[in-house]
């Protein structure tokens, strides 16, 4: 029977961790001060770089002569109008060459032409490269001038959200004390209950209240129908809750004058 071929190996697309040097960095490790130390920085001002030499001296932008060539403009002149006439010249020796070419495309002023077009881009070339710093410059700060406007505008939000929030809680606040004050306290401040006059009108008083709230309607008046009388004349008066406290008046004790005009 035929063995089957093995499956393929699943392979990463990214190389393994270095797990013998991640190991060595724990948080024990580090907190212990017994992970491997970074390497000294180095003395020398030269290092390499894939096999590349380089300087820790070294300049952004190098000089012209540092690389070969010469320089057509002076050092010290206005980069404005020197990159116009750079810009002219290129043109002009653009159309000597083409007129070169037409007359005779063998001459050799076509090669003479050719290395003056060549020096005259690699000065304009050179001249806008002078520029990048100042581009950077520029870059770095637009880019931090955005942010701070970013950072104002998440400042002036939160300022908002937070007087908004405020006022909220205000609000609710207030409107909690007016709810506690209206189940708390009472409704007028002069209100008296009738423990208040003593035992023997709060018996008295209750007694009217109780008889007013289980008396028919037409019993609280002071007068009553006679039911057993067929003529009007029958209309006689009834001694009702009101009467009573009417008959009382003269005991009352001058506490419970002000009840009075409450009937």
């Amino acid at each position: 029977m035929n063995k089957l071929p093995d499956a393929p190996s699943s392979v990463s697309l990214f190389p393994v961790p270095p797990w013998e040097l991640i190991d060595k960095y724990s948080d024990s490790a580090v907190s212990q001060s017994t992970a491997p130390q970074p390497p000294p920085i180095p003395i020398s001002t030269t290092y390499q770089t894939f096999g590349v030499p380089f300087s820790t001296d070294y300049l952004i932008l190098k000089p012209l002569e540092s690389f070969g060539f010469r320089r057509i403009y002076q050092q010290n002149c206005s980069r404005k109008s020197e990159l116009k006439k750079l810009n002219f010249s290129i043109l002009a020796n653009y159309l000597d060459l083409l007129d070169i070419l037409t007359r005779d495309p063998s001459s050799d002023k076509r090669k003479e032409k050719l290395d003056h077009i060549g020096q005259l881009f690699i000065n304009i070339h050179h001249l806008l490269n002078e520029y990048r710093p100042h581009q950077a410059r520029d870059l770095l700060r637009e880019m931090l001038i955005y942010q701070v406007k970013i950072a104002s505008d998440t400042v002036h939000l939160c300022e908002q959200y937070l007087a908004r929030t405020n006022e909220t809680l205000c609000a609710s606040s207030q409107s909690i004390s007016c709810d506690f004050l209206a189940n708390t306290c009472p409704s007028s401040p002069y209100s008296v209950s009738f423990e208040d006059l003593g035992p023997e009108l709060n018996e008295l008083l209750s007694d009217v209240q109780r008889n007013m709230k289980t008396d028919d309607p037409l019993s609280r008046t002071n007068v009553k129908i006679d039911e057993t009388c067929d003529e009007p004349a029958g209309i006689t008066e009834s001694a009702s809750p009101l009467r009573t406290l009417t008959d009382h008046k003269e005991s009352l004790p001058l506490a419970a004058s002000h009840l009075w005009d409450l009937f």
